[in-house]
């Protein structure tokens, strides 16, 4: 997604949620014929996704990632 490329993946952890109902971004079964079509499918497509903006909204780009876990790590020592 940070490339602005187009992504098939299975539905694990919270990639729905990362996916939202962004253009560009598909989640299938992850049986190989399901992924092999998904895979196919964004091959023949001439897309760009908005990705890397979907990662900043939801604020998970690495600088605020790295602030949240300086935060966790001072509040663990703090303890």
């Amino acid at each position: 997604m940070a490339c602005n490329i187009p992504v098939v993946a299975t539905k694990v952890g919270d990639i729905e949620y990362l996916f939202g109902d962004s253009e560009g971004y598909y989640y299938t079964n992850p049986l190989p014929d399901r992924l092999a079509e998904k895979i196919n499918y964004i091959l023949g497509i001439k897309l760009k996704p908005e990705g890397r903006q979907r990662i900043i909204d939801l604020k998970l780009n690495s600088e605020s990632i790295a602030d949240k876990l300086i935060q966790l790590y001072q509040e663990i020592l703090s303890k």
